[in-house]
């Protein structure tokens, strides 16, 4: 019998920042390097390059646009706590 391998899930070891176009904060997202290098060197979707992360950090990396400022832009996607909850029900209807 050969021996199972454990699979342990990588790191994310690598900080992305990403300045704030409207407010100017700065928003931190940990990521896997060799993702990173798969978006920005390859030019690959952020979607399929960081399934991991929840939608509004992937917006962040995309567009800059912080977590706060998203909420206040994309408020129909956040509950009333503040959790995003998905794609805004207004525009599917």
């Amino acid at each position: 019998m050969g021996r199972e391998r454990e699979i342990i899930p990588e790191e994310r070891n690598y900080t992305v920042k990403c300045e704030c176009s409207m407010c100017k904060n700065t928003t931190e997202v940990k990521v896997r390097y060799g993702d990173y290098l798969l978006r920005f060197a390859m030019n690959k979707p952020a979607q399929d390059c960081f399934p991991y992360l929840s939608v509004p950090e992937r917006e962040a990396i995309i567009s800059g646009v912080c977590l706060d400022c998203q909420k206040k832009l994309f408020a129909n996607n956040y509950d009333k706590k503040g959790n995003w909850i998905g794609a805004c029900r207004l525009a599917m209807q």
